[in-house]
């Protein structure tokens, strides 16, 4: 995180598995929710993912992806989690979720 923007990357992966380096930009969603200094739920209770935003990801040669998130700079916590988007719409899993701490 820096000035209101939150660097998303890792590996991107396809149905089956498989990598598409024929797609220049492919789409991500990113769902998210904030949370206030001392309100974030603990790292095994359920997240309400209030907001999604669907943002363009760059892939890296490694079959890894680069994005940025704008967020508002408040305090608090964001959590994450990211789901590639196919050309069809469908969404592929969630990822794991991430926890972003602006103090």
């Amino acid at each position: 995180y820096e000035k209101g923007i939150i660097k998303l990357d890792g590996e991107l992966l396809w149905a089956g598995g498989r990598q598409d380096k024929d797609r220049e930009k492919p789409k991500i969603r990113v769902d998210y929710g904030h949370y206030g200094p001392g309100n974030a739920p603990c790292a095994t209770c359920p997240v309400d993912f209030t907001n999604h935003r669907i943002v363009s990801a760059i892939p890296t040669k490694d079959g890894r992806f680069v994005a940025r998130l704008e967020v508002p700079e408040q305090e608090g916590v964001y959590l994450l989690r990211v789901r590639v988007v196919g050309e069809d719409g469908g969404l592929g899993p969630p990822s794991e979720t991430v926890r972003v701490k602006i103090q």
